[in-house]
């Protein structure tokens, strides 16, 4: 008999669009820049859809140690989330990592894993404190 192999990574982007699988959140997005020494911020709300998941065992080997025991989701999706950057970009914004605020709490994304070429991105949210 004759198996046919199936990339588990090919049906992710097809599930991160059907209604019984994905969930709405609201991703904050901040940036802002240094203006004669005082630091400007911007900071914009994006509507997204895609898969909320806890973190499996596995998963969260990938966190850093210190980082294990705070409550974690995987988010799914098809646009990039992103995670703070050292440097300034080449216009003199810095980027500070995406929070995404799903079911009345608050979660920064702390990692993010680059699957664009098979159609959609991987990130890992920690939850912060219950300010909402």
């Amino acid at each position: 008999m004759m198996r046919v192999r199936h990339s588990s990574f090919a049906d992710i982007p097809s599930l991160l669009h059907d209604p019984d699988f994905n969930e709405p959140y609201t991703v904050m997005r901040s940036s802002g820049r240094y203006v004669q020494g005082h630091y400007q911020p911007n900071q914009q709300a994006i509507k997204m859809t895609g898969t909320v998941q806890p973190i499996g065992a596995e998963a969260l080997q990938k966190l850093p140690e210190g980082e294990r025991e705070q409550v974690s989701l995987i988010f799914k999706c098809t646009q990039p989330l992103y995670v703070s950057q050292g440097m300034p970009n080449a216009d003199g914004t810095q980027n500070i990592s995406d929070e995404i605020i799903w079911n009345g709490s608050r979660y920064k994304i702390v990692r993010v894993d680059d699957w664009s070429s098979y159609g959609f991105m991987s990130a890992y949210g920690q939850k912060l404190g219950d300010e909402m």
